[in-house]
């Protein structure tokens, strides 16, 4: 399962917040580094529709098999 299937949205709970609260600020200060860094690149994945499991290398596998002769 990827980050973003693992992060659906519960459409039923609604909360309706203001972005000019000290409560987001102590909230991410209270954070730890990584729990900080994870955050970011989450962001970044659902701004730029970025999915690490399928943006991986293709595999290929090819079968030779000597010629009959």
């Amino acid at each position: 399962m990827s980050l973003l299937e693992a992060a659906r949205i519960d459409r039923q709970a609604v909360s309706v917040g203001s972005f000019d609260s000290d409560d987001q600020d102590k909230y991410w200060r209270g954070q730890s580094h990584e729990a900080r860094l994870d955050a970011i690149k989450f962001m970044r994945q659902v701004a730029f529709a970025y999915d690490p499991v399928t943006e991986r290398l293709q595999s290929l596998l090819k079968i030779v098999r000597p010629p009959r002769g």
